[in-house]
């Protein structure tokens, strides 16, 4: 069962899950060639599933036991393989361990935020293939939906290359469209633009399946690699095909039409007029009038990992300005959405 704070069911779930398991079945033995076809150098396969849940959710199979059922009933396909599961809830990972008593294979379990875990694993995963002399290749499972999280993109653009384990990268992240594709950790919810944020990522091969609608979600599934030879994937199309740029369209048009039917509802509220000044904003909040204009402009023109840096506190308004102050893009940022992360700042630096 789901519990808060944790990955939850719904009735997409099992479309989700059929999904999984037509991507990995083809995923797993492409990668088990190569590791069966090295000779001279050691391969070592590393999957982690980033929100792995309890495993069972109302009777269907999580993807812990999707991963563990493939691996099973793929000959060889655990050989040189390890994997990874990671869910920040207590309860979770103890029914996730009792759920995977009857399986034969080894787990690695994790209790905490993936965003900070995955860094620790790949380190480990970095000084294991230099002391070993062996090669590593990674694949990570991203389903953010149900929770709070952000999706992963500031992780894919800082950790994995800080590790120089980019190369070895295979990433699969699934999306509702309607829902995943807002950013939950800004107030607002303002709508991500994927083809902006897939920038990020230059260097990676970028595979997209769907959007494909389901019972009132609009679905569809990232999957990126560096793996140029990577083979054709049952309902998957490069991004940069005239196809995938269709694809990505339809994606903004899906955001686009849910934003003008969904109200956004934000707990905290500035004095009613919306067109009050940056001056009298100041003067609100007792800050710096330079300090609100150039917090407006950091969330008109920051990506997602900057904004998010900023509303923690890791990086100071003035710096995140210089970094985002030539850039050309500019979204709609109303006062609410502007107040709230002052707000934050503010009480950060108190």
């Amino acid at each position: 069962m789901p519990f808060a704070g944790s990955v939850g069911y719904s009735k997409e779930t099992p479309h989700k899950q059929n999904m999984l398991r037509g991507f990995l079945n083809g995923h797993l033995r492409h990668i088990l060639a190569k590791i069966l076809s090295s000779v001279q150098t050691k391969i070592v396969h590393y999957v982690i599933d980033a929100t792995a849940g309890t495993g069972i959710v109302n009777g269907e199979k999580g993807s812990p036991l999707i991963i563990a059922e493939i691996i099973e009933t793929i000959p060889n396909c655990d050989k040189n393989i390890e994997v990874h599961l990671i869910d920040k809830c207590q309860k979770s990972i103890y029914f996730l361990r009792h759920n995977l008593t009857t399986r034969n294979f080894p787990f690695k379990i994790h209790q905490g935020q993936y965003e900070k875990i995955i860094p620790k694993i790949l380190k480990e995963i970095c000084d294991k293939s230099e002391q070993d002399r062996t090669i590593p290749i990674i694949t990570i499972y991203f389903d953010p939906n149900g929770s709070t999280e952000e999706l992963p993109f500031d992780i894919l653009d800082t950790s994995l290359r800080r590790f120089t384990l980019a190369p070895s990268l295979n990433i699969l992240i699934n999306i509702s469209v309607t829902d995943s594709m807002k950013r939950p950790s800004l107030k607002s919810c303002m709508p991500i633009n994927l083809r902006k944020e897939l920038k990020v990522l230059s260097g990676f091969n970028i595979y997209i399946a769907g959007p494909e609608r389901h019972t009132g979600h609009e679905w569809t599934q990232l999957f990126i690699t560096y793996d140029p030879l990577y083979p054709n994937i049952l309902g998957f199309v490069r991004t940069d095909t005239e196809e995938g740029q269709r694809r990505i369209d339809v994606c903004s048009s899906f955001v686009k039409d849910q934003d003008k039917k969904t109200p956004i509802i934000i707990k905290k509220t500035i004095p009613e007029r919306q067109n009050i000044s940056q001056k009298e904003l100041a003067a609100l909040l007792g800050i710096k009038q330079y300090t609100v204009s150039k917090t407006k402009k950091v969330l008109q023109r920051g990506d997602l990992e900057i904004i998010s840096k900023v509303q923690k506190g890791t990086i100071p308004v003035e710096r995140a300005y210089v970094m985002v102050r030539k850039k050309s893009y500019q979204r709609e940022v109303d006062q609410t959405y502007l107040f709230e992360t002052l707000s934050k700042i503010k009480e950060l630096s108190a």
